[in-house]
């Protein structure tokens, strides 16, 4: 019973087959809410995926997860969280370091939530996964990651995920603990 992740992102999909080599993309553009909590976004896109593969799949899915990621900025009250992909899309990662470089409390937390789904299984099984980093805002350093990688420096590290190499972003990022235990999860059943 092959693994499904549902995405557009090619760069996305790299990060998650170099921990399930055998997993299948399907490039479904789900529409993403605009809300500031994390899980309401995964579920929504959960929704949307299950009504897609019921109606438009040319093969059959059993079993499938999403995944969103979030920048919450302790000087921004938390913002932009989920709403990352919109901020940073206008004003690029240079942009918003430029905004958190000019107040003192330069925190901010990353997030990526994944949400499971087995359609094999009566009830449906749902899971949700979470993996959050703490770290700071700097100004852009490293082309090796996309989004707001370059602009994210986790604590106890030297290197922003943009100045990464892949093994080492696997092993400190946000993403690389989530897809740890969505892959705990999956070898225990």
């Amino acid at each position: 019973m092959p693994l499904h992740f549902l995405t557009t992102s090619k760069n996305k999909f790299a990060e998650v087959q170099r921990f399930f080599p055998e997993v299948e993309m399907l490039s479904v553009d789900l529409p993403e809410i605009q809300e500031f909590d994390l899980q309401k976004i995964i579920e929504h896109k959960l929704e949307t995926a299950q009504n897609f593969l019921r109606y438009n799949s040319a093969h059959r899915v059993d079993q499938f997860f999403v995944e969103d990621s979030a920048l919450y900025i302790r000087c921004m009250n938390g913002f932009p969280g989920p709403l990352i992909k919109w901020m940073e899309k206008q004003m690029k990662a240079e942009g918003i370091a430029n905004l958190v470089m000019q107040h003192p409390e330069r925190r901010a937390t990353a997030k990526s939530m994944i949400g499971y789904v087995n359609l094999a299984v009566q009830p449906m099984e749902t899971r949700y996964f979470l993996g959050e980093v703490q770290g700071m805002i700097v100004q852009p350093r490293g082309k090796n990651d996309f989004g707001f990688g370059p602009i994210f420096l986790p604590d106890n590290v030297w290197k922003t995920f943009g100045e990464m190499t892949r093994e080492e972003k696997d092993r400190y990022s946000m993403r690389g603990k989530v897809l740890r235990e969505l892959m705990g999860y999956l070898e225990k059943i």
